[in-house]
């Protein structure tokens, strides 16, 4: 089967008499096919302290959605291996991204960390 995961997005800028939206109509969705057949939906309490992030039995990467549920406090993602940051979702935002294991080395292991009090990361990954 081809086209298993459908991706929509729309952007729309309007500031100071500027508006901008990105991608043109044309491009706002993709069908990607998706050859593993693993996923994870969860809802985590994040601490203060950088902690895993469950996902379960994924191990290869693949797409990813994050949403930071929390009203006053931001999240980091960061890399387990090497504690590099490579996200911040500030209160209420939501990010879109595939996940990549560097050198293919494996498996892959994520870690969050809450600016001042815990918050809830909702995500799903969809295993490539």
């Amino acid at each position: 089967m081809a086209d298993e995961l459908n991706l929509q997005t729309k952007v729309a800028f309007n500031k100071g008499g500027t508006s901008v939206a990105f991608p043109d109509a044309n491009a706002q969705i993709i069908n990607v096919n998706v050859a593993g057949d693993r996923f994870i939906q969860n809802r985590q309490s994040i601490g203060i302290v950088a902690e895993p992030v469950d996902i379960g039995d994924i191990s290869l990467g693949g797409y990813a959605a994050f949403i930071n549920r929390d009203a006053t406090n931001y999240v980091d993602l960061l890399d387990a291996a090497s504690g590099v940051i490579f996200c911040r979702l500030k209160p209420g935002e939501l990010a879109v991204l595939r996940l990549h294991l560097a050198g293919g080395a494996g498996p892959l292991v994520l870690s969050a960390l809450a600016n001042l009090a815990p918050i809830d990361l909702e995500y799903l990954i969809i295993e490539d």
